[in-house]
């Protein structure tokens, strides 16, 4: 037993001796100290014992000369409501004492009853607040269970009057408090099946839709391919999980797909004219887990967005290089290229998060051409790009495209490679800079990517 712990017996008693000191006086203030059949003043509790009516048919005081119209007001309890106050602070006193040793071990929102804390979270702007980590704290302790679990998930997937349902300040709050709860969903939940989850809770979570929204840079330079970026999320619980396919809208061709959680994607729209003011963009969403179980194709959701864009200028006017030594050395040591062996040669690329926590990265496209060669040809381009930003939570994180797909060179013909024959290179190239659609900068140079080979 810790000291700390040792002494909560005392807190107790402090709470007890101030509860009974608070109930004893609370009684004497306002109920010893009745009537039993005396008459008395109800002003200054004079004696009127015996005291007869006037012709008008009152009492009068004859200590304060107050008259008193009716006789039941000579029968009253005296109230003694000036020590009400000091009752009502001996009975705060009561309770704080009792429960300062939970509140020191646990935190002041524990004392916080479970009906009342998800209301809390209007106040809260992030998922990351004291509030919200009491919410998911509780919920891993499985302090919330049956009805009261299903309520807390249906409000976090309702959201409130500040924060409405895949409004921004919900998806930093709620949904991030969704995501983040653990056992129950989101990407620490990878080992659970949906049917461990309860009914209530599953339903709560699949009645939030699934969230696209798609961006482009306001100004496009003439003559650059454009591309539109698309971002897709979903808060439903494992294995359910939504497909987004992207279609032409004039003759339905696919062009791309989103899916999963925190879904990103960047992809061409060649059908955009000179003079056209926005991109007419089809979408289709199924839900994988009935896609996988029924071979159904029938959509979950279904629509045509636009997005506004003007053509004019240079891709010189929209974004300027940087060249700067310490940024090059900086990236030589954070870009790597994983690769399995001996049997192929299969990678992709990945800039390392833990070197690329500096401000000279922030807010900088890091876009280009991997440029893979092996027995003096060059077997493969492939463009690649990233940006770091940085999080309203104040973290720096990477943001990625198309660099999580696997890159397989085990068949490069004519000539079959070992892995430890391949190099890489990767070079700037602003036109695949413009890719990264927040970027105002792109780091402009050339470096030799290490491949580290790995054996599993």
């Amino acid at each position: 037993m810790t000291g700390t712990a040792g002494l909560d017996w005392l807190w107790h008693a402090c709470g007890a001796a101030l509860a009974i000191a608070g109930l004893a006086l609370l009684v004497w203030a306002l109920l010893w100290d009745r009537a039993r059949g005396r008459m008395r003043c109800p002003k200054c509790w004079y004696d009127m014992q015996g005291a007869e009516a006037d012709d008008a048919g009152a009492f009068k005081c004859p200590e304060c000369g107050r008259a008193i119209r009716h006789e039941r007001k000579l029968r009253r309890t005296r109230r003694r409501w000036r020590w009400v106050l000091p009752t009502c602070l001996l009975l705060i006193g009561a309770f704080a004492s009792t429960v300062t040793p939970k509140a020191k071990r646990d935190g002041v929102l524990s004392l916080v009853p479970n009906a009342v804390l998800p209301h809390l979270l209007v106040f809260v702007d992030h998922g990351e607040t004291p509030i919200a980590r009491e919410v998911k704290r509780r919920v891993t302790d499985g302090q919330y269970a049956g009805e009261e679990l299903t309520r807390l998930y249906e409000k976090l997937a309702r959201g409130d009057f500040r924060a409405p349902t895949l409004s921004e300040r919900w998806r930093r709050t709620y949904g991030r408090i969704i995501r983040t709860i653990k056992p129950m969903t989101g990407p620490l939940a990878a080992g659970q099946v949906s049917q461990e989850i309860p009914e209530g809770v599953r339903a709560a979570l699949m009645s939030i839709p699934p969230m696209l929204e798609f961006r482009t840079r306001p100004v496009w330079p003439v003559g650059a391919p454009l591309y539109v970026e698309v971002r897709s999320d979903d808060w439903w619980p494992r294995p359910y999980s939504h497909l987004a396919s992207i279609h032409a809208p004039d003759d339905d061709k696919f062009v791309a797909r989103s899916y999963g959680y925190d879904g990103l994607n960047v992809f061409a729209v060649p059908w955009v004219k000179p003079g056209d003011r926005d991109v007419r963009i089809t979408y289709r969403i199924v839900q994988s887990e009935q896609l996988r179980t029924s071979r159904q194709s029938r959509d979950y959701a279904s629509g045509v967005t636009s997005v506004p864009i003007e053509l004019r200028g240079t891709i010189e006017d929209l974004l300027t290089p940087v060249r700067d030594p310490d940024l090059t050395a900086a990236l030589a040591a954070a870009l790597k290229l994983d690769c399995l062996r001996p049997s192929r040669f299969q990678t992709y690329p990945q800039l390392q998060n833990r070197d690329t926590r500096t401000p000279a990265f922030v807010d900088i496209a890091i876009a280009g051409i991997l440029e893979f060669s092996a027995n003096g040809q060059v077997w493969a381009e492939v463009p690649a790009w990233w940006m770091v930003k940085q999080t309203p939570y104040g973290f720096l994180t990477i943001e990625e495209c198309n660099t999580r797909q696997h890159l397989d060179f085990a068949n490069a013909r004519p000539v079959r490679p070992t892995p430890e024959a391949w190099t890489v290179r990767f070079r700037s190239d602003p036109e695949i800079a413009l890719r990264v659609i927040d970027a105002t900068k792109y780091w402009e140079g050339e470096i030799d990517v290490p491949v580290v080979i790995r054996t599993r």
